[in-house]
This record gives C-alpha cells, sequence and structure tokens, in this order.
C-alpha cells in the first residue's frame, strides 16, 4: 500500500463515516508508521551522539 493508496481510500471511502470510524481505521497506520522511531530510538540517539562527538573532535 503506497501512501497515495491510503489517501484515497480515507479520501473516498471513508468520506460518509462517522469521525470514530474514520479514527479506527486510520489509527493502526499511524501506529505503523511510528514503530521504527519508537523502537530505534535509544540506538538512533546513541549514533547521532556519537556522530556529533566525532565531528566536533575534528
Amino acid at each position: 500500500m503506497e501512501p497515495a493508496d491510503a489517501d484515497a481510500y480515507f479520501g473516498k471511502a471513508l468520506r460518509a463515516s462517522p469521525s470514530g470510524t474514520r479514527l479506527a481505521r486510520s489509527q493502526p497506520l499511524t501506529t505503523h508508521s511510528a514503530f521504527p522511531e519508537l523502537r530505534h530510538r535509544a540506538e538512533l540517539h546513541r549514533l547521532t551522539v556519537r556522530s556529533s562527538r566525532v565531528r566536533s573532535m575534528r
């Protein structure tokens, strides 16, 4: 599924649905897109801090 497919689905297919239904259908996509950042946050922080320290030593 591409972002354009999701836009079409939420924009056309669910337009007449109650807001609670739209929210319930969109929540899994939100969670899925946030997962990599949440899962690897500590590792990303460690890598970026380490790379900024190397740059400042040059």
